[in-house]
């Protein structure tokens, strides 16, 4: 009897992975055929462990030159194709079998699951693969990187092809799920994957330089290495030429959105979705992300809508697009819940988390916004502790440290962190440990944390510049400079006028009191030095924080609205008083905030003339202040209209007709949906709301 079923394996220096994907198949492979390609580490010997058939197979950057030599060495009817970082899951793997036994179709189709971090609560990414096919019918790959099944000549990329594989390639109904982590950002890192793809598909480029799928797969090589601005033109230029029946298409789309919110570019990325999203109706993540992007733009109405819509498509494009899981689910009913939750809704922000954790018990950002549900009604940090613990049992305890930490309860989560201090993978979880041991006010631990961090890594991520900033905020508040060690390694990741600004900044803030006059700073310096101040008040240094706008000339404004920002609204109004006093003015963000305030104390009357002044200026805040000024004048309107209510003085004579109450009322209902109010995170409303201690000093510094 001929031989059912073989797995093929293409690997490079895979040893740290490849018994992992050799184990899955182990007991279902009739057949396990693995082609190295050079490996220098031990992954032909563990392949031959396993009783795979190793072949060499020289490299010459192109991968279906490398799949075809193994099928040429094939013998068994059905042939699947994995690489060294995937692996096979499911109950009962024996049913591909029995399922490979009675197919019709040529192909079969595989659910695939890649992991994108390390937390392992539901930031995934799905999609669906033809990777098991028939051995004999003329099947091969064509493709230097991404590599396309062809048949008789016709590549699965033309309409022809794509047309033919909906009517010959089936989907798998065994329960079996090909999971994949090589698109963790440690793996990518460690494997320099991105930056060999990245050159395979230049020399494509170059060749076939309006490719619209090679200058997908550009964009999509130049996102993995965090160079997103190209990125955006290569998707760019992708989607003008692409053709709508192209199967990447909607991955391109999601792609191509994703880049543009990431490059903040909001009102582009809401165009592209406008348009493209009504095309994919149950393709949920394109739902979400227009939401997204309507979000930014402040069209809160608009979102939650797009929003609902990703909901209502639910997991129904599972496998059928590219797609982060449970973008239907729990991502979806996440962001209606923040919605509702910036409006004052707190019930049916409630019930969306709810929903969200019943899809997914351990989503983060669900997690999330319960435990400042709880905080705002009144909660103490260690009644949220204990639900939070029976939420995610004893096994996620740097989960419920996030958490705790993302809400401000540092006191309650700093025990966590320590439990697992040994075992934290990701540089995020040593980030949040830095940030929660500063909070308890053990700056000198997370000095040194963070230093072992940035002097550790080899590699420049977000997460490392991240780093370099609170290192540096440590040693400052700490009364120290810079450390020679420290200034060596940070050579490697700063430019020349970068490193020579920082030791500026480092001669004139290290020390409780300089005598140095500000430095004369650039627009790109003070930049600069405002992303150390805003750290600094987002880690709660308030006193470092007030050294910048004292040492650094021109900071002093962004000082007082940053401190609003991150929610020490009483400080930032104080100080922000004190300037109007000194000097007769306010600039207009700090008009705007200052109105905001006066607006949620319902001093409409004294909020008005200054969310005016911030309309009138061409400043960021422009747009929020003509909505918040329109917001003032409807409350003023519907303050006439109920006398007795607001001043206490007249009777309502039932003069004015009742449905003008109810215009008003829907119309300032639409206007504050708009979204001008600050939006705040956890810890910025519980500083708002009157937990921020460590700002008094700031009130009564005079």
């Amino acid at each position: 009897m001929a031989m059912l079923l073989g797995v093929h394996i293409m690997v490079h220096n895979e040893a740290d992975l490849l018994g992992r994907c050799l184990s899955s198949v182990r007991g279902i492979a009739d057949e396990v055929i693995v082609a190295d390609t050079g490996s220098t580490d031990e992954s032909a010997a563990i392949a031959a462990s396993f009783g795979a058939k190793v072949i060499s197979v020289p490299w010459k950057d192109d991968f279906s030159a490398v799949r075809n030599v193994m099928l040429a060495h094939a013998q068994t009817a059905w042939i699947l194709v994995l690489d060294a970082d995937e692996w096979l899951h499911g109950e009962n793997l024996a049913m591909l079998r029995e399922e490979l036994a009675r197919v019709q179709t040529p192909a079969v189709k595989l659910p695939m699951v890649h992991m994108i971090d390390e937390t392992g609560t539901g930031n995934a990414i799905t999609s669906e693969a033809t990777r098991l096919f028939r051995n004999g019918l003329g099947i091969a790959f064509s493709g230097e990187i991404h590599e396309q099944l062809v048949r008789n000549g016709i590549d699965s990329q033309s309409e022809k092809a794509a047309k033919e594989a909906d009517t010959e390639t089936m989907r798998s109904q065994s329960g079996v799920i090909i999971f994949h982590d090589g698109y963790k950002p440690s793996i990518l890192q460690s494997k320099k994957k991105a930056e060999r793809n990245l050159r395979i598909i230049a020399r494509q480029l170059s060749k076939r330089p309006n490719d619209p799928f090679c200058l997908y797969n550009y964009g999509v090589s130049l996102c993995q290495l965090g160079r997103v601005e190209e990125a955006a033109e290569a998707f760019r230029l992708s989607h003008s030429a692409t053709p709508m029946k192209a199967p990447y298409r909607p991955a391109l789309v999601r792609d191509y959105a994703k880049t543009l919110l990431a490059c903040g570019l909001s009102a582009e990325a809401g165009q592209l979705l406008q348009g493209e999203a009504a095309g994919y109706p149950d393709y949920a993540e394109l739902q979400l992300l227009y939401g997204e992007s309507l979000l930014a733009l402040g069209l809160l109405k608009e979102a939650r809508q797009a929003f609902e819509h990703a909901a209502a498509a639910g997991g129904k494009d599972q496998g059928r697009y590219i797609s982060q899981a449970g973008s239907g689910t729990y991502r979806a009913h996440s962001a209606l819940a923040d919605t509702y939750l910036r409006t004052g809704d707190t019930a049916r922000a409630r019930g969306h988390y709810e929903k969200a954790l019943e899809a997914a018990p351990l989503w983060e950002p669900a997690l999330q916004g319960l435990a400042e549900l709880l905080k705002l009604e009144g909660a103490e940090d260690e009644a949220i502790a204990d639900w939070l613990k029976g939420q995610v049992g004893d096994d996620n305890v740097l989960l419920a440290a996030r958490v705790l930490g993302g809400i401000g309860a540092y006191a309650c989560a700093l025990p966590l962190w320590s439990k697992e201090e040994g075992r934290m993978r990701t540089e995020r979880d040593q980030l949040l440990f830095a940030e929660c041991l500063i909070g308890n006010g053990k700056g000198g631990e997370a000095c040194a944390n963070l230093c072992e961090l940035v002097e550790g890594s080899n590699v420049y991520t977000d997460e490392v510049g991240a780093a370099v900033v609170d290192w540096f905020l440590c040693c400052w508040a700490e009364g120290r400079r810079m450390s020679a060690e420290g200034w060596s390694k940070l050579r490697l990741w700063m430019g020349r006028a970068q490193l020579e600004w920082a030791k500026e900044l480092d001669a004139i803030i290290s020390v409780s009191k300089s005598a140095l006059p500000p430095p004369i700073a650039g627009e790109r310096q003070l930049a600069a030095a405002r992303v150390f101040m805003r750290r600094a008040i987002r880690l709660g240094m308030l006193p470092l924080a007030k050294r910048f706008a004292e040492r650094v000339a021109g900071l002093k404004d962004a000082f007082e609205t940053d401190l609003y920002d991150e929610g020490y609204t009483d400080a930032a109004a104080e100080w922000m008083l004190r300037s109007y006093e000194a000097e007769g003015r306010l600039a207009a963000e700090q008009a705007f905030r200052l109105g905001e305030i006066l607006y949620e104390k319902r001093l409409y009357h004294a909020a008005l003339p200054l969310l005016e002044q911030a309309a009138s200026a061409e400043t960021a805040c422009a747009g929020r202040a003509r909505l918040a000024s329109a917001s003032a004048c409807l409350q003023l309107a519907l303050e006439a209209l109920q006398p007795e209510e607001y001043s206490g003085g007249r009777s309502w004579d039932g003069g004015w007709p009742a449905q003008d109450k109810d215009r008003l009322t829907a119309a300032l209902n639409e206007t504050e949906a708009l979204g001008w109010f600050t939006r705040r995170d956890g810890l910025q409303r519980r500083r708002a709301g009157g937990k921020a201690s460590e700002a008094h000093f700031l009130m009564h510094d005079r």
